[in-house]
């Protein structure tokens, strides 16, 4: 097998598939409301998450930062679900074999 070494080229893919990640589905929500004249915050109806009074015809670039907020919000708490989980996971591991 050959020892690969790990290049610039790696960490640049690294950061641009992290972005992808980050970036690409609240951007897709905010193109397709845009397309359809819809109102994210107006389909979704969750607790005062709606800044806007109108129903139709917001901005995209209004829209992508409260769902971007909102898609990072969900992505932090899944890593924490995972990490409790990971911790709880080597601590009963640790106790059992004492």
């Amino acid at each position: 097998m050959k020892n690969y070494k790990n290049g610039h080229s790696t960490v640049c893919l690294l950061v641009a598939t992290l972005g992808l990640y980050f970036f690409l589905p609240p951007t897709l929500i905010a193109l397709f409301c845009q397309w359809f004249n819809l109102n994210p915050f107006f389909l979704i109806r969750s607790w005062h998450l709606n800044p806007f009074a109108a129903a139709r015809g917001i901005p995209i670039y209004q829209t992508v930062v409260p769902i971007l907020v909102v898609w990072l919000s969900i992505n932090a708490l899944v890593a924490a679900i995972f990490f409790a989980i990971l911790g709880l996971y080597r601590w009963l591991g640790r106790t059992k074999h004492r």
